[in-house]
């Protein structure tokens, strides 16, 4: 009776690899799913604009093998990423040629590189930035309004991102209460478009009335004298 062969470590990229194919003998007794050749012809796919699992396809192996052997082999990771890199460049130069042609190139480019700025957004659209802004303002305005439970569900609903729900919510809450709205929402970034309206409103009062000239005071001593 044979002794039962030693099965494969689950772990071994050449156990759940399909398209293994021998490349000579490898120092642990076992045959390289990926020989010099192969990482060779990969790292070349990579640097003309093919994706990794494009070339996985075209040498004959899953991706996962290629994963496995990028995190084993230090030398062809760094040969992969520079092809990358070299692919990037190619294809920024090309748009930034197109771009002396054609505007739409140069626009296509700066909203990839730069998308905070030239990124073209709905208007209804809620950047997460702006979200956490707007909810920290809020929440300092109504410091001691709000109890836990609606502190808690504001935060879940601003970690999540979901804002048309977050922004439901403090509808709902000023519904609750709508003294609320005169100082949650108010931006105080905001002028006042009259500056000089509410100190004309304070003179106004201390100023008698045309058909009154004189004050309270002064009537009575008239009328004493």
């Amino acid at each position: 009776m044979k002794p039962p062969q030693k099965p494969w470590p689950l772990s071994d990229p050449a156990a759940s690899d399909p398209a293994v194919e021998s490349s000579g003998p490898h120092p642990g007794g076992r045959p390289r799913a990926l020989d010099d050749v192969k990482k060779a012809e990969i790292a070349a796919m990579i640097s003309v604009g093919c994706s990794k699992a494009a070339a996985c396809r075209y040498v004959g192996c899953v991706p996962a093998t290629l994963r496995n052997e990028l995190r084993r082999d230090a030398g062809f990771a760094a040969r992969v990423r520079r092809a990358e890199r070299h692919r990037q460049l190619v294809a920024l130069q090309q748009i930034q040629k197109a771009g002396a042609r054609s505007w739409r190139a140069a626009a296509w480019l700066l909203e990839r590189l730069n998308p905070e700025d030239f990124h073209r957004r709905d208007p209804d659209v809620v950047t997460r930035e702006q979200l956490e802004a707007y909810v920290q303002s809020f929440v300092e305005a109504l410091s001691g309004e709000l109890t836990r439970e609606q502190f808690q569900r504001l935060g879940g609903l601003l970690r999540k991102n979901r804002a048309q729900e977050l922004r439901d919510e403090l509808d709902e809450l000023i519904g609750e209460d709508p003294t609320l709205d005169d100082f949650a929402f108010a931006d105080p970034n905001l002028e006042d478009p009259n500056p000089g309206e509410a100190a004309h409103h304070d003179d106004a009062a201390e100023e008698p009335h045309p058909e009154n000239p004189r004050r309270k005071g002064e009537a009575d001593e008239t009328h004493e004298s």
